[in-house]
């Protein structure tokens, strides 16, 4: 799982915030349609790692200018090939499964920033603070879910427990269904 920085960009006319560092490393965009495949993992595995295998993935967003009372923003989730690995001679179809179960849950929190950044009263006074602290606090959230996952159903070896989480985590994305769409407008106050 990938620790998503907040790289702030101010200019006199606008702002601008990305928490995408790397605009041209491979990655795949979280689609509802698109399950992982081994061949995705691209990244050289750990050998000092006892786990089988792991996902690179984060979101993170970009904002376009204020105009007039609203700002656009794009909220995306991105699995990272290049840093996501697996070890094959020990690679199952749960273990692939639990992985994707990762990306899930990370899209699970995109949705949720999506969602909160939709219900939050934003003005332009205290914009940067507040997105900072949105996100900031949902990142933690998502740090401590993925752990929580981990820990549950013992990296996938514990299959009651991986079944029992992978209903959960379809669940709460059926449930976050409304804030699917990378792109959302929120009304920024004076």
């Amino acid at each position: 799982m990938r620790t998503t920085k907040l790289i702030i960009f101010f200019s006199l006319l606008a702002f601008s915030l990305t928490s995408f560092e790397k605009k041209e490393e491979e990655k795949i965009a979280w689609r509802s349609d698109t399950r992982l495949d081994w061949k995705d993992f691209k990244g050289k595995p750990n050998k000092a790692s006892r786990n089988a295998a792991m996902t690179d993935s984060g979101y993170g967003f970009e904002t376009g200018d204020v105009v007039k009372d609203s700002m656009k923003f794009i909220v995306v989730n991105y699995f990272y090939p290049k840093s996501s690995w697996v070890k094959l001679d020990i690679a199952t179809s749960g273990l692939l499964a639990h992985e994707q179960c990762h990306f899930d849950i990370t899209e699970i929190f995109t949705r949720k920033f999506r969602k909160q950044l939709l219900s939050s009263k934003l003005n332009r006074s205290t914009l940067k603070s507040m997105l900072e602290k949105l996100f900031n606090n949902n990142q933690e959230q998502w740090k401590n879910f993925q752990t929580k996952y981990d820990n549950e159903t013992e990296h996938s070896k514990n299959e009651q427990k991986q079944k029992e989480w992978e209903k959960k985590v379809r669940k709460e994305l059926n449930e976050l269904e409304l804030f699917a769409g990378t792109e959302i407008k929120i009304f920024i106050r004076h």
